[in-house]
C-alpha cells in the first residue's frame, strides 16, 4: 500500500478491511459459521486419552547370566555397558545392578536430546561388543517405560483344563494379537507353563566321575531356545520346553563326556525325567487362587476407550470359542475415565451457564449477557481447531484447562462489552456508528492484546520447560495461551456485533429511523447495588487514613502469614491420583527358597484381604528379581454422603438433605481425595511388620518423575564397605530428626562369605584359562570331588552350607572349613580336598554402581506434613557431616525432580514476573504504571496460594504452582484495566488535584470487569471440587487455589491498587500522567493523553 493510500485508510477506518467487515450485516455471521465448522471438524481428528503422552527419558540395558561370577560381569562386562552409555550426549546418570544372575543397566538422559536415537546408538553398539554378547543371555534394551500401574486385568480359570494348558492357549492365540495392536504398550501373562524337571541321581553321577556343570552346561548347550535356567535344589534343574514329549527323547539321547577316566555317558543313566507345572520363576494368584492373569498396560498415545472396548471384544469372542474358560475382569481404569468425561461435560455445562447469570446480574441486560457468553463456545471450538494441529492428544489436563480457560476467556468480551456500552455515541447513519465503533474499539485494542499476554506470558516458562514433568505444564499452558489468543480474536471481530446498540443503529438507519435519545438513556449501563456500595465504599476509603492503614496492616498480615507458608509447604512432583489402586512390592530374603517366597507371597495376600477397604489383589512372584513379591491391590470406592434411608423424611427435608449431602461432599472431598495416601500408609505400616520381607507401597502416577518414594539418592565411593558404615551412621541420625517414616539402603552384605585358594598356582600355569583347565584336571583326581564352577579367575566365592537364616549371621575369623559343605554362587558343591585356606569375606551379595562407582541407594518415605524438599537436603547435609562428599552424592528419581522443581518453579516463577513488567512498560511507556499493578497484585496473590495450601493440607505440586500463577496473571490483567482507567479518566480532568476523584471514578467504571472475570473464573472452577472420578485430585488441587486465589485477589484489586496509587508520591504520580514541572506548576504536555 502507498503512504498515502495508508494514510487515507488510517483516516478513514471504514475503507480498511476491518471498516468494510464492521460496516458488513452479514460479515460476523459468516465467521461464527465458520469457526463454528472448523472447531466441530477438530472434534473429530483429536484424540482422546488419560494423560499426556511423555516419552521416557530412561533407557534401560537388561540381561541374565548363568555360568558367570557377578562380580566378574559387574567387572568386566558392565563396565563395557556403562562406557557405551557415557559416549551419548545428554547423559545425567547411570545406576547399575548385578544380583540374583541378572544385569540391569538404567541411563537417565536429558530431555532435549533424540531418545530414539540414542536407544537404537546404544542397541548397535551392544550387539558389536564381544565381550556383552559371548556372557550375557536374554540381552535386551530399549527405553523404560517406568513402573506404570497395568490398565486392564483379567483372570483365566478352567475346570477342565489345567493352568498351564489355559496359560499355552492364552500365549498362542490372545496375547501376540493384543502386542500387536496399536494401543497396547506391554501385555504381560502370568501363569504355568510345561516344564521338564531332570532329577540327578548324584550316586550315579559321582560313579560316572561327571559334575553338576558338566550336567547343566550340556543340556544348556542343546536346549538354546527356550531359555534355561537353574533353580534351587541340589539335585535337580528344571528347563522350559513347549514340545514335552520331544524334548525328553532329546534329553535321553544327551551324552557327556568326562574328560576320558570313565567314558562317555548317557544323561538317562544319571538323571530322570518328568514334566510337571513350573511356579519357580514366575507365579500369579489372584485373591490367593490359582489362575492365569493378564495385565495389559495402554499405550499413552492412544483413546484408552476404543483400545479398551477393542481388547474386551477380542477376549468375549475367545471366550465364545472356548466354553470351559472363564475370564473375570479384575480391574479396568477406564472405568473413572467414563466418570472424569461425565463430569467434565457437566461441569463446562454449569460454567457456562454460570457465568451467563453473572453477566446478566451485573448489565441487567440480556443482549449483552448474550454477546459475552457466546464468545465461550465460539473461543472454545477455534481453540479445538488449534488443539487438533498443536497438541497429540485431548486429556486430563487439557480438559481441566478448558475448564479454566471458560472463566478467562470471557475476560475481553468483558472488558469490551463493558468499554463500549460506557463510551457510547450518537451517530445518525449506519457508516459513523460502524466507523464509531471501529474508532472506540482501536482506543483499547492495544489494552486487550496486553491484557491477553499478561496471562500467556505466564505460561510461556513452563511451555519451554525440559524438566521431567514438563508434559504437564506444556499441556496446561498451551491448552489455556491457545483459548486466551482465540478469545481475542472473537472479542474484537464478533462480540462488538453482537452489542445492541449496535444492531438497533444499524437497524435504525436501515429503516430510516430518528435517532431517539430517551431510548438511548434506557440503553445506559445499569449500576447494580454492589457497584453503588463499591463506590461508596471507595470514597470512605479516599477520605479515610485511618481505613488505609488498617488495610495496609491486614495487607501486610497476609504477605506474613503466606510467607510463613510457603515455607512450610510440602514440596513434591505431583500428589499421586487416586485410581483404586496400589502397587506393593516386597523384598524376600535373597537366600530364600522358592517356597519359601511362596509361602511369603501367600501370606502377605491373607493380610492383604483382611483389610475391610481392600476389593481384591492379585500378586506375581519372580518379576522383576527372583526374589520380589509384587502386588496389585485394588481398592474399594469410599463412601461419601449420607447413607440414610429417606423413606421416613418430611417433605421438608427432601428439599434440605441434597443440599446438605452437596455441603458434607465439599467438606469430606478432601479427606477423600488424600485416602488413597492414608491408606497406602496403613498398608505399608502393616506390612513392615512382616519379618521376612521388606515391603514398599507404590502409588501409581502417571507423571514422569514422581513416585511414593521422595528419598532417592545414591551415595558413591571407592570403598563400598567404608562407605555403608558412613551411610547407617547417617541414617540413624536421620531418623531421630522426626522427618522420616522410614529410610532403607539396598546394601546387602553378608559377613559368612569366603575367598577361597584353590590348589592351582599362578606361576606354574599361567593364564587364567590355563589355570581353569588345570584346576578341573586337579579336581577330577580327587576321589571326593563333586563338582567346581567354572570360573576364570583363582578365588571361587563360597557359601558355608548353614541354613538361609543363620547365613545372615556373624562368622568372623573362621580358619577351618572341615565339619562344613561349601558352596559356591550357584549353590553346587564345590570339594574340600581342592582347598589350600580360606579367609573371611565381607562383600556385598549385589553390586550396584552409580556413574560407573560403586554406590549405596537410599530410598524413604517422609513423615506426612514434612517439606519432602528439607528432608532431602537434610539428609544430604546428615551424610556430609558424616564425611561422605559432595560430589559423592547423586539425587536420582524422585529426589531429583523435587530438588529440580523446587528450583525451576523460583526460576520460572521470577522469569514470568520480569516478562509481565516488560510488557506493562511497553504498554504504559513507563515504569511506574508497571510497579503499581505489580506490587499491588502479585505478592498478595502468590501467597495467598500457599495459604490455600497450608489451610487445605495440600501440597506444593505441579498442580497448584500452575494455579498460582494462573491467579498472579489474571489479578494482574484486573490491575491493567482499572490503572489503564484511572490514568486516562486523570489526563482528561488534566488536574493534579484530582488525582483522588479519578481514583475513584476509574475503579468504579471497572468494577463491573473486574467483578465479572473474578467470579465467572472462581464460580467456573468451583464444579472441579465435586468431582471423584479420574483426575480428580489434580481438579480438586488446581479448583481449590484458583477459587482462594481469585477471591483474595477479587479484593486486592479492589482496594490495595487504590491504595498504591493514593500512596504514590507526586513526582511518580507527575511521571505516570506526563507531567513536567514548569515555575511553580504542572503542565500536561501537549494538553492531552498520551497514547497508550
Amino acid at each position: 500500500m502507498k503512504p498515502d493510500a495508508m494514510k487515507k485508510s488510517m483516516e478513514n477506518p471504514a475503507t480498511s478491511w476491518l471498516g468494510r467487515y464492521f460496516e458488513s450485516r452479514m460479515g460476523y455471521i459468516i465467521l461464527m459459521l465458520l469457526i463454528t465448522m472448523c472447531g466441530l471438524a477438530a472434534l473429530k481428528f483429536v484424540t482422546l486419552t488419560s494423560f499426556p503422552y511423555s516419552r521416557s527419558s530412561t533407557i534401560f540395558v537388561s540381561a541374565q547370566f548363568y555360568d558367570k561370577p557377578a562380580k566378574y560381569i559387574a567387572t568386566h562386562v558392565a563396565s563395557d555397558i556403562e562406557d557405551i552409555f557415557a559416549e551419548q550426549d545428554g547423559l545425567e546418570y547411570t545406576r547399575l545392578t548385578v544380583g540374583n544372575n541378572s544385569l540391569r543397566v538404567t541411563g537417565k538422559f536429558d530431555k532435549s536430546v533424540d531418545i530414539d536415537a540414542v536407544a537404537r546408538d546404544i542397541s548397535n553398539q551392544l550387539t558389536n561388543r564381544p565381550m556383552v554378547q559371548n556372557n550375557l543371555d536374554e540381552l535386551t534394551s530399549g527405553l523404560d517405560k517406568g513402573d506404570f500401574a497395568p490398565d486392564l486385568g483379567y483372570v483365566f480359570t478352567s475346570n477342565a483344563r489345567s493352568d498351564s494348558l489355559v496359560s499355552r492357549l492364552l500365549e498362542s492365540e490372545i496375547t501376540p494379537i493384543l502386542r500387536s495392536l496399536p494401543g497396547i504398550q506391554s501385555v504381560a501373562l502370568y501363569g504355568p507353563s510345561d516344564a521338564i524337571y531332570i532329577d540327578v541321581d548324584q550316586d550315579r553321577l559321582n560313579a560316572a566321575g561327571l559334575a553338576l556343570n558338566q550336567v547343566y552346561d550340556t543340556v544348556q548347550s542343546a536346549f538354546t531356545q527356550p531359555a534355561s535356567y537353574l533353580v534351587d535344589g541340589e539335585n535337580y534343574e528344571i528347563y522350559h520346553h513347549k514340545d514335552v514329549d520331544n524334548g525328553i527323547q532329546k534329553m535321553a539321547t544327551l551324552r557327556l563326556e568326562d574328560d576320558g577316566a570313565q567314558g562317555v555317558h548317557a544323561l538317562s543313566d544319571i538323571a530322570t525325567f518328568r514334566v510337571a507345572n513350573e511356579y519357580t520363576r514366575v507365579k500369579a494368584k489372584f485373591n490367593d487362587k490359582d489362575g492365569v492373569v493378564m495385565l495389559a498396560t495402554f499405550d499413552g498415545r492412544a483413546n484408552p476407550l476404543s483400545v479398551s472396548t477393542e481388547v474386551k471384544t477380542m477376549i468375549t469372542d475367545f471366550l465364545v470359542g472356548e466354553p470351559d474358560i472363564k475370564a473375570q475382569e479384575i480391574m479396568d481404569s477406564t472405568v473413572m475415565l467414563y466418570g472424569s468425561i461425565k463430569e467434565t461435560l457437566l461441569s463446562i455445562i454449569l460454567s457456562i451457564a454460570v457465568t451467563c447469570l453473572i453477566v446478566y446480574f451485573t448489565t441487567r441486560s440480556v443482549a449483552s449477557a448474550f454477546a459475552i457468553s457466546l464468545s465461550i463456545p465460539l473461543s472454545l471450538l477455534l481453540a479445538f481447531a488449534f488443539y487438533s494441529v498443536s497438541l497429540e492428544s485431548i486429556n486430563l489436563i487439557t480438559i481441566t484447562a478448558l475448564i479454566i480457560a471458560i472463566g478467562l476467556v470471557v475476560d475481553d468480551s468483558i472488558v469490551v462489552t463493558d468499554y463500549l456500552n460506557g463510551h457510547s455515541a450518537a451517530p445518525t447513519t449506519a457508516s459513523t456508528q460502524s466507523s464509531s465503533q471501529l474508532m472506540r474499539l482501536r482506543a483499547i485494542l492495544m489494552v486487550l492484546v496486553a491484557i491477553t499476554l499478561t496471562l500467556v506470558v505466564v505460561y510461556l516458562p513452563y511451555i519451554f520447560s525440559s524438566a521431567d514433568y514438563s508434559v504437564v505444564s506444556k499441556e496446561f499452558g498451551i491448552a489455556i495461551s491457545i483459548a486466551l489468543l482465540c478469545s481475542l480474536f472473537v472479542s474484537v471481530l464478533i462480540t462488538p456485533k453482537l452489542l445492541p446498540s449496535a444492531r438497533a443503529h444499524v437497524n435504525q438507519v436501515a429503516n430510516n429511523t430518528p435517532h431517539n435519545t430517551a431510548s438511548n438513556a434506557k440503553s445506559e449501563a445499569y449500576q447494580n447495588p454492589v457497584l453503588r456500595a463499591y463506590h461508596q465504599s471507595l470514597c470512605l476509603f479516599a477520605e479515610s487514613r485511618v481505613i488505609r492503614s488498617l488495610t495496609a496492616v491486614v495487607i501486610m498480615g497476609v504477605l506474613v502469614a503466606g510467607f510463613f507458608s510457603w515455607q512450610n509447604s510440602d514440596s513434591e512432583v505431583a500428589p499421586p491420583e487416586d485410581k483404586r489402586l496400589l502397587l506393593v512390592l516386597s523384598e524376600v530374603s535373597p537366600n530364600a527358597t522358592s517356597s519359601d517366597v511362596q509361602a511369603q507371597a501367600s501370606k502377605l495376600t491373607q493380610r492383604i484381604l483382611a483389610l475391610d477397604w481392600v476389593d481384591s489383589t492379585n500378586y506375581v512372584t519372580g518379576l522383576p528379581d527372583s526374589n520380589m513379591i509384587t502386588h496389585y491391590v485394588r481398592l474399594k470406592e469410599p463412601v461419601s454422603g449420607s447413607q440414610e434411608n429417606g423413606d421416613n423424611l418430611v417433605w421438608w427435608e427432601h428439599i434440605t438433605k441434597p443440599i446438605q449431602e452437596t455441603a458434607q461432599q465439599f467438606v469430606d472431598n478432601p479427606q477423600k481425595n488424600n485416602l488413597l495416601v492414608e491408606q497406602s500408609k496403613r498398608l505399608a505400616s502393616l506390612l513392615a511388620q512382616e519379618t521376612l520381607s521388606r515391603s514398599f507401597v507404590i502409588l501409581p502416577t502417571d507423571i514422569p518423575g514422581a513416585s511414593t518414594f521422595p528419598i532417592d539418592m545414591a551415595i558413591m565411593g571407592s570403598d563400598t564397605e567404608q562407605v555403608l558404615d558412613k551411610v547407617e551412621a547417617a541414617l540413624r541420625e536421620a531418623r531421630a530428626t522426626g522427618l522420616y517414616e522410614f529410610l532403607v539402603h539396598d546394601a546387602k552384605y553378608v559377613s559368612n562369605q569366603f575367598n577361597i585358594d584353590t590348589l592351582v598356582d599362578t606361576t606354574t600355569y599361567g593364564s587364567a584359562e590355563r589355570r581353569y583347565f588345570a584346576s578341573l584336571i586337579a579336581a577330577f583326581s580327587q576321589p571326593n570331588y563333586i563338582g567346581k564352577t567354572p570360573h576364570a579367575n583363582d578365588n571361587v566365592k563360597v557359601y558355608l552350607g548353614v541354613s538361609p537364616s543363620d547365613r545372615q549371621s556373624m562368622v568372623e575369623g573362621t580358619t577351618t572349613i572341615d565339619d562344613y559343605t561349601l558352596y559356591d554362587d550357584g549353590y553346587r558343591k564345590i570339594m574340600k580336598s581342592a582347598i589350600q585356606h580360606v579367609e573371611p569375606s565381607f562383600e556385598p551379595l549385589n553390586i550396584n554402581k552409580t556413574n560407573g562407582l560403586p554406590s549405596v541407594q537410599i530410598r524413604g518415605i517422609t513423615l506426612s506434613g514434612v517439606n519432602k524438599y528439607d528432608a532431602i537436603h537434610t539428609l544430604k547435609d546428615i551424610l556430609m557431616s558424616k564425611g561422605i562428599a559432595e560430589h559423592n552424592i547423586t539425587f536420582i528419581g524422585s529426589s531429583r525432580s523435587i530438588s529440580s522443581s523446587v528450583t525451576e518453579h523460583m526460576n520460572i516463577t521470577l522469569f514470568s514476573l520480569l516478562l509481565i513488567f516488560l510488557l506493562l512498560t511497553v504498554l504504559f511507556d513507563s515504569v511506574v504504571a508497571p510497579l503499581i499493578i505489580v506490587l499491588s497484585t502479585v505478592p498478595v496473590t502468590y501467597f495467598s496460594g500457599y495459604i490455600a495450601l497450608d489451610m487445605f493440607g495440600l501440597s506444593d505440586n505441579i498442580y497448584t504452582r500452575l494455579s498460582i500463577l494462573t491467579a498472579v496473571g489474571l489479578s494482574s490483567k484486573q490491575a491493567v484495566i482499572m490503572v489503564y482507567e484511572v490514568i486516562r479518566i486523570a489526563r482528561e480532568h488534566a488536574d493534579p488535584a484530582k488525582l483522588k476523584d479519578a481514583i475513584i471514578e476509574g475503579c468504579s467504571q471497572r468494577f463491573n470487569a473486574v467483578f465479572m472475570t473474578s467470579f465467572s473464573l472462581i464460580l467456573g472452577v468451583l464444579p472441579l471440587v465435586f468431582q471423584f472420578n479420574f483426575g480428580a485430585v489434580a481438579k480438586y488441587n488446581i479448583a481449590v487455589v484458583i477459587v482462594f486465589c481469585m477471591t483474595t485477589s477479587f479484593f486486592t484489586v479492589l482496594y490495595l491498587v487504590p491504595l498504591v496509587m493514593m500512596s504514590m508520591p507526586k513526582r511518580a504520580y507527575n511521571t505516570l500522567l506526563g507531567y513536567v514541572n514548569t515555575a511553580n506548576e504542572h503542565v500536561i504536555q501537549g494538553h492531552k493523553a498520551r497514547p497508550i
